[in-house]
């Protein structure tokens, strides 16, 4: 498969993927929307592996590496600090999502955990 086919089709799935979703979202199902992005992400992935052609370089992988980090970042900055504003609130009277509060901030505590020991992992692993 040619990369402009590969990239159709990535078109296709997403706006397909997207468009269950929001009809599962209506519905109020939640097996719709679990299948649909199940299925669009099998299906991504037989497509690419069918690619013949790559267009990745050292600055292309650099510059997604990059990317990806201060997307990472940044959510769970937001993550961390929409959790707490989201139980200082709670207590104080104004909203009622605690719990949702909670939730968020051990989310953004558990995925810096994880970055930490992946960075300390491949650090040691590949001697950096």
């Amino acid at each position: 498969m040619r990369l402009e086919s590969y990239k159709m089709v990535l078109r296709i799935v997403t706006f397909s993927t997207g468009l269950i979703t929001a009809i599962g979202v209506v519905l109020n199902s939640l097996f719709l929307p679990l299948t649909g992005i199940t299925a669009g992400m099998l299906i991504l992935y037989a497509a690419k592996q069918r690619v013949e052609e790559r267009d990745r370089d050292e600055r292309t992988t650099l510059i997604n590496l990059k990317a990806a980090q201060a997307t990472l970042s940044i959510a769970v900055i937001i993550m961390a600090f929409a959790g707490l504003s989201l139980i200082l609130l709670s207590r104080e009277g104004f909203l009622d999502y605690e719990q949702m509060g909670f939730y968020l901030a051990i989310q953004a505590l558990m995925i810096m955990s994880a970055k930490a020991f992946f960075d300390w992992y491949y650090k040691n692993r590949l001697g950096g």
